[in-house]
């Protein structure tokens, strides 16, 4: 009956017309335009019954049109005199988005006030979606209950789902329930490093205060022979992930969180990522496994490529608080003149709504972001896209230049403060976030990332200028998001996933009822993401490399000086898989796991290529598996060249065996190392220049020089050059050749030598070796600041805990026990710092 009616109402064209009108008065009214259209009281009676009614339709469409619509109403025409508070509630309740009773005050406290049927509609549906976490009653939306009676359930689960559909708030509050009532080991893959802090630490707000079986909360892999507890949540990256693998053979997951999961498909950093699902699924067969991943057409990929058999796909295209898509277009006739006009999320155009007058004639693409997103965004929390670190710190300056002097406040100052002292007194940054204003991408510090993320939610920034490291998992919603142009990557326009991702950021549930999307000069974008699919179909590297690549891994496959090529990393990892599945007799599991069995062309061609491999390729098994990401031709050029020099000298004359960054040596010994790694991994002949600044960088870096530090050295390099790009660039040196490349090159070079040695007859055991991945991985390398850091703290906060502390030697225990006990207070430390740590503090209590 109730389907018939909302298919009436939706066939009736006056309906649409109505609904045209409330979204059109509803944009103005945002806009703040003072343009009035004239919608009668009867009118908005009759489209608050007709929402009331499509809000219990089983069709999608009719649901999402129900909330924009009541919505719309409520924000337009609520008033003391007109009271939408009880129909409001009433059609969220329909809509099963009991969550978003809470958004406003009114609509919370009416429920008592409805008549006693409309009452128990609610309260039955309510109690459907009520669950107990820790100490507090919950009420769920129906994919957020499904979700949490799966996971209770012990069932392993793919979740596909919007942006804001909340599963994060579920998983977070499961994994309390989970370790509540047992102790157990889980580990929670993350695709940056900047999720490790972010969900470690939500995780601890979400473990604290409660005692039983509360995790040790993990982010850094032990070195080999440390003892793990059974009783811990790792929160790590692949590439950490894989090293804890690699040290801790015995180490078992009983559950298994894989967020971001659609990132197998991308790259070299998606086949490891395989490569270590299918070894935790390999050390239990019996774990529980979580998928999560945005809307994607093909869920089942997940369970096709690591052959689950037993797991449940849970998706969702309906999201808690709905999106408006705006487009913003400079006049052909005035420069001056915005017109502003409406999309559909389908794509479709709905009209030009209103012109404004708000661009400075001959405006730049950053003049432009600045001024439209300063105009519009005025009293909200906007999100400002920008293509790449330059622009984003570019615009975020050109933001606060426009902004009035902001009332002074302690906590943006304590921001800024810290900002200075982690990265450096000229961080541009500092000076942004004294006016509200931020920028935000990869190579920013962990610990500066958290603390803008921190101030956004809090509402001390207003403005955060943002590149694509915003789309990898961080959970930082905004009234408005501003785009223009968007490209990920170099001159790559942004794919129709990302932007969906993307643009599900706009509107804070529990704090307004949308989000807007404001689309620049939508019309000469390379793509128009709104007319594409808000899915993808998500392919594993492994599985596009065997079919659709398959002449670029071929190549990679029988030549072992492919090298350069921005495929050629990727295609190098599927080629290490693939011969590791040959000689552990796995290869065809792992082919016809991605569609491709004997018989097919393909098939026959990677096995005769893997075949001439093996014929060169003499390294065992163990040694190749430690180095997932990198060519077994190169492994075996480089194992050559080290095996060749011990055969000419001693270990110590050759200076193969890296020294501790603080011993004298060390340089030339770093020199060494980075010259062989340059060589045959990164295919540089002639790299002695490069090899001699990367191990200056490293041995800083490693020996916890504070960034301000390295970053005074660079300026001093280049005296002629604009100091906020020499900042800039130091950063990216940090994040991406040391923390991520040197780490790949020292993995591989200490696990070959370690092999040559072994080949020779050497008697001196490598397995005490200074841990100089992990010290290239966390820039410190003694033990006591590396304890801290391994409890969740920053580096600059574990290294000014380290030196106050006056111990160079402690353990994590030995530095935990510390911490509780030191008197905090006398240790002087920034504000910001003192709250990381008894956030940490908090958790152990």
């Amino acid at each position: 009956m109730i389907q018939e009616l909302a298919d009436k109402i939706w066939s009736n064209p006056k309906f649409h017309r109505v609904v045209s009108l409330i979204e059109s008065a509803w944009l103005l009214s945002e806009l703040r335009s003072g343009e009035l259209i004239d919608i009668s009281q009867a009118d908005i009676i009759k489209s608050l019954q007709a929402a009331a009614a499509l809000a219990s339709s089983a069709k999608i469409a009719h649901r999402k049109v129900a909330y924009r619509l009541a919505t719309s109403i409520y924000e337009l025409f609520n008033s003391n005199e007109f009271r939408l508070d009880k129909p409001l509630r009433v059609i969220l309740t329909r809509l099963d988005n009991i969550p978003s009773l809470q958004t406003k005050q009114g609509i919370a406290e009416v429920g008592n006030e409805l008549p006693l049927s409309l009452l128990l509609e609610e309260v039955d549906l309510a109690q459907e979606r009520h669950v107990v976490f820790g100490d507090r009653d919950i009420f769920l939306t129906r994919f957020q209950y499904q979700l949490w009676q799966e996971l209770c359930s012990k069932n392993s689960v793919i979740v596909s789902a919007p942006t804001s559909a909340g599963k994060s708030f579920v998983l977070q509050n499961f994994l309390l329930k989970y370790f509540n009532s047992r102790a157990a080991t889980a580990i929670y893959i993350v695709p940056t490093r900047a999720l490790i802090f972010q969900v470690s630490n939500d995780l601890r707000d979400v473990f604290e205060g409660y005692e039983t079986h509360a995790p040790e909360i993990t982010t850094i892999p032990a070195p080999p022979g440390e003892i793990i507890s059974d009783n811990t949540l790792f929160v790590m990256t692949q590439e950490r992930a894989q090293l804890l693998l690699l040290n801790h053979p015995t180490v078992r997951a009983d559950l298994i969180v894989v967020d971001e999961a659609h990132s197998i498909g991308e790259g070299s950093r998606g086949v490891l990522l395989q490569n270590v699902v299918d070894e935790l699924m390999g050390r239990n067969r019996r774990a529980q496994f979580m998928f999560a991943c945005p809307m994607i057409e093909n869920p089942d990929v997940f369970s096709r490529v690591f052959g689950l058999t037993d797991i449940h796909e849970l998706t969702t295209d309906e999201p808690t608080v709905s999106q408006n898509f705006i487009k913003l277009s400079v006049s052909t006739e005035d420069d001056e003149i915005l017109n502003v006009g409406m999309y559909a999320e389908s794509g479709k155009y709905l009209g030009d709504i209103t012109n404004l007058r708000i661009l400075p004639s001959s405006s730049t693409r950053i003049d432009r972001m600045a001024c439209i997103s300063t105009t519009l965004g005025e009293g909200s929390v906007n999100i400002i896209y920008a293509n790449g670190a330059d622009e984003a710190e570019r615009t975020a300056i050109a933001i606060s230049k426009l902004l009035m002097p902001r009332e002074y406040s302690v906590e943006r100052e304590e921001l800024a403060q810290l900002v200075q002292e982690t990265v450096h007194n000229n961080y541009k940054l500092a000076d942004c976030v004294r006016k509200g204003v931020a920028f935000h991408y990869g190579e920013v510090p962990s610990n500066i990332r958290r603390a803008i993320e921190d101030g956004v939610a809090s509402g001390i920034l207003d403005y955060l200028v943002c590149t694509s490291t915003l789309l990898q998992g961080v959970n930082l919603p905004a009234r408005n998001i501003f785009l223009y142009k968007p490209e990920k990557g170099s001159n790559k326009p942004l794919v129709s996933t990302d932007f969906w991702n993307l643009a599900g950021r706009a509107g804070r549930l529990l704090k307004e009822f949308k989000g807007n999307i404001y689309l620049i000069n939508y019309e000469d974008w390379k793509e128009q993401p709104l007319e594409s699919a808000k899915t993808a179909m998500v392919v594993s590297s492994l599985g596009a490399a065997v079919s659709g690549e398959i002449d670029l891994l071929l190549q990679a496959m029988t030549n072992y000086r492919v090298i350069g090529s921005k495929d050629s990393s990727s295609m190098e990892s599927v080629f290490s898989r693939l011969f590791v599945d040959l000689s552990t007799g796995r290869l065809d599991e792992t082919l016809s796991r991605v569609g491709l069995v004997d018989g097919m062309s393909n098939y026959q061609r990677i096995i005769e290529a893997l075949d001439i491999a093996e014929g060169r390729i003499k390294l065992p098994v163990a040694l190749l598996k430690t180095n997932p990401n990198i060519s077994p031709y190169k492994q075996q050029a480089m194992f050559d060249e080290v095996l060749e020099l011990l055969r000419a000298g001693s270990v110590e004359d050759q200076n193969l065996i890296p020294i501790h960054p603080k011993h004298s040596g060390a340089y030339d010994s770093y020199v060494n190392i980075f010259r062989l790694c340059h060589r045959h991994i990164g295919g540089i002949e002639d790299a002695e220049a490069l090899s001699r600044f990367h191990a200056l960088i490293a041995l800083r870096w490693m020996r916890g020089w504070p960034l301000s530090q390295i970053i005074d050295k660079q300026i001093e390099r280049q005296p002629s050059a604009e100091v906020r790009t020499v900042i800039r660039e130091s950063l990216g040196t940090i994040e991406q050749d040391m923390r991520y490349q040197a780490v790949r090159y020292f993995t591989c070079y200490l696990s070959v030598l370690k092999y040559a040695m072994e080949v020779e007859g050497f008697s001196r055991p490598l397995d005490g070796l200074i841990p100089v991945v992990l010290f290239l991985e966390v820039g410190a390398s003694d033990a006591t600041t590396i304890s801290f850091i391994s409890h969740g703290l920053s580096r600059a906060t574990s290294k000014r805990l380290a030196d106050k502390s006056k111990s160079k030697r402690m353990t994590p225990k030995e530095a935990r026990s510390w911490l509780i006990n030191v008197d905090l207070i006398k240790l002087d430390l920034p504000p910001i710092m003192m709250s990381e740590i008894m956030k940490i503090i908090r958790g152990w209590l």
